[in-house]
């Protein structure tokens, strides 16, 4: 028998049943310039299946993830692509740590042929979810 708990913290809900923690948006999208390592740490040390769609930019700190199997150190001016569907767990995150975040829910984008808009870039950020912005044009 599957139970459904809902843990909401901060901006995330997360749903708990037998498999492993969902993380979904209970509105469209969200945006938020203050996550802090804190904030950040309470969804940390266990692997969770993201059903929202979520862009972050770290501004300060450093991030140690796993997204999709794969390790990353995500560090001041990194722009990370979380998809529909992905698997993240954060193992670290330094006390000075801030991101901005901006996400959009599986409702949400269940509306919206994301998939047809993005379908050349796909590829690129399955096998690299993180870009570095230089600050160089």
């Amino acid at each position: 028998m599957e139970k459904d708990i809902f843990v909401e913290l901060n901006f995330l809900i997360m749903i708990i049943d037998d498999a492993l923690p969902k993380f979904d948006l209970p509105v469209d999208f969200v945006t938020d310039d203050s996550i802090t390592g804190d904030i950040l740490n309470q969804y940390g040390r266990f692997p969770c299946h993201i059903k929202a769609g979520v862009f972050v930019l770290c501004t300060r700190g450093t991030v140690r993830a796993t997204i999709n199997l794969s390790e990353y150190t995500i560090t001041h001016n990194d722009f990370v692509t979380v998809l529909p569907g992905s698997f993240i767990q954060i193992h670290e995150v330094s006390s000075d740590t801030r991101v901005c975040f901006a996400g959009f829910s599986s409702e949400f984008i269940s509306r919206v042929s994301y998939v047809e808009t993005y379908l050349d870039f796909l590829p690129m950020i399955l096998d690299n979810p993180i870009m570095t912005f230089t600050g160089k044009r």
